[in-house]
C-alpha cells in the first residue's frame, strides 16, 4: 500500500505485517509500503495516493503478478521472474513485462502531450502579444515626437517621459486583460455546462493577468526608454525632417 494509506489506516506506524479486511471475511496482510502509489483514475480530491494492490485469485486465463524490486534491479528481477514462470509452466505465454514506472509513464503520456501542446500554444500567444505591444508602442512614440520634444524642451525629465508611456500602456493592457478574463470565464462556464471540464480557478486567472501586464510593460519599456533618452533638439529635428519629406 501507499504511505498515505498506511498513515491513514495505521496512524501509529508499523503497517507492515498487520492485517486489513477488504471483504470482512478474509484477512489480507500488508507486505510492503511504498512512498507513492497513485491510482490510474485521478480525481481533484486529496486521496489520489491512498491506494493499494490487492492479491486476487485468478478467475480466468490471464494472470497478473506484482513483484517488488530494489532500485537499480528492476530489469534483473523482471528477467529472473520471467525465467521462473517459464520454468514452472513451459506453455505459459508472457504478454508483457513492464515496471510500474513505465506503466505510469504510458498512462500519463497522452496528458503530458496535451499539456505540452497547450503550453507551447500559450507561449506562442505570449510572444505574439509582446510583439504586437512593442510595435504599437513604437508607433505611439513616433507619432508623438513633437509632443515629446516640446515636453523635453520644457525641462521634462526622462523619467517623466518614460512614466507617461508606461502608464498609458498599463491602462490599455489592463483593459484588454479585463476583457480577456471576462471572455475566458464565460467560455469556461459554457464549456463546463456541456462537458466534464473543471472551472478555472481564481489563482490561475490572477497569474494570467499578472503575466500579461508584466509582458506588456516589458515590451513597451524599450520604445519608451529610447524616446526618453533622445535630446529635445534631435527629436524636433527628426520631426522637421519627417514633415519635409512628407511634404
Amino acid at each position: 500500500m501507499s504511505q498515505a494509506l498506511a498513515d491513514k489506516l495505521f496512524p501509529g506506524g508499523g503497517a507492515v505485517g498487520k492485517f486489513l479486511y477488504a471483504d470482512a471475511q478474509h484477512p489480507i496482510q500488508v507486505v510492503g509500503v511504498v512512498k507513492t502509489l497513485s491510482r490510474p483514475v485521478l480525481k481533484t480530491d486529496a486521496d489520489n495516493d491512498m491506494s493499494l494492490i490487492l492479491p486476487l485469485i485468478p478467475d480466468g486465463p490471464r494472470v497478473m503478478f506484482t513483484i517488488r524490486a530494489a532500485d537499480g534491479r528492476v530489469a534483473d528481477v523482471i528477467a529472473s521472474s520471467e525465467a521462473a514462470l517459464s520454468q514452472r509452466d513451459a506453455n505459459r505465454t508472457i504478454a508483457r513485462s513492464i515496471s510500474f514506472r513505465e506503466l505510469r509513464a504510458d498512462y500519463f503520456r497522452h496528458d503530458q502531450t496535451m499539456a505540452i501542446m497547450f503550453l507551447s500554444s500559450g507561449l506562442a500567444l505570449l510572444v505574439v502579444t509582446a510583439t504586437g505591444v512593442y510595435g504599437l508602442a513604437s508607433f505611439w512614440v513616433r507619432k508623438r515626437y513633437r509632443q515629446i520634444g516640446i515636453r523635453r524642451a520644457l525641462r521634462a525629465r526622462k523619467s517623466d517621459i518614460l512614466r507617461y508611456f508606461l502608464v498609458e500602456n498599463l491602462i490599455l493592457t489592463a483593459a484588454g486583460s479585463a476583457v480577456g478574463t471576462a471572455l475566458a470565464i464565460g467560455l469556461n462556464m459554457a464549456v463546463a455546462r456541456y462537458y466534464e471540464v473543471a472551472r478555472i480557478e481564481a489563482p490561475f486567472l490572477a497569474i494570467g493577468v499578472l503575466t500579461v501586464l508584466l509582458l506588456g510593460q516589458a515590451a513597451a519599456y524599450a520604445p519608451a526608454r529610447r524616446a526618453a533618452k533622445e535630446a529635445p533638439v534631435a527629436i524636433l529635428q527628426r520631426v522637421m525632417l519627417t514633415g519635409r519629406s512628407s511634404g
